[in-house]
């Protein structure tokens, strides 16, 4: 039995042999066609390299644009909510300099105020894709104020990207799930 031989709690044997899996991924898959949401198994080719050799890595990653950008070589910039002109202007700068030396690449960050949303802006202004990591469920955008953010991540050749399923509940600890 799954409870004796597997040491699954008996709610969660129950569940597998009734199907309750089953029934919630083809809800899943659903919603996802709908809002035109891609499901990226740890196991397709477009699933992020880098992050596939990572031990906690998600087992399915829900995208929202263009999936040929998770395949580029990535630079990951996240930073303070609270930036400095400084910052702004370094990252700005930084963006700007890379994009004029190396072709092919993409961006990586959250986005969250801050350094964040410059990574994504500057992205925008030189051409480069971004792809947005979110730390809630796709179509929604958080913090609401991006929302036009994400859009013009989209228009710029970039993505967005969750972890979480469209029955995952908002809570900070998605927050440090993401960073990685």
């Amino acid at each position: 039995s799954l409870v004796a031989d597997m040491g699954l709690r008996k709610d969660i044997a129950e569940g597998i042999v009734n199907g309750e899996g089953i029934t919630m991924a083809k809800r899943e898959v659903e919603y996802c066609r709908k809002h035109g949401i891609c499901m990226v198994a740890a196991t397709d080719r477009e699933y992020p390299a880098p992050l596939r050799e990572t031990l906690d890595r998600p087992h399915v990653l829900f995208v929202k644009g263009d999936l040929e950008v998770l395949s580029r070589p990535t630079l990951s910039m996240v930073g303070t909510r609270e930036m400095s002109p400084s910052g702004q202007h370094i990252t700005n700068r930084l963006i700007g300099d890379l994009a004029s030396e190396v072709d092919n690449f993409t961006l990586v960050s959250g986005i969250a105020y801050g350094i964040d949303a410059t990574v994504h802006r500057a992205a925008i202004a030189h051409k480069v894709p971004s792809v947005a990591v979110l730390a809630n469920a796709l179509p929604e955008v958080n913090p609401t104020p991006h929302r036009q953010l994400a859009e013009d991540i989209l228009k710029n050749g970039g993505a967005l990207i969750s972890e979480l399923t469209s029955q995952s509940r908002q809570n900070g600890k998605h927050f440090i799930a993401r960073n990685r």
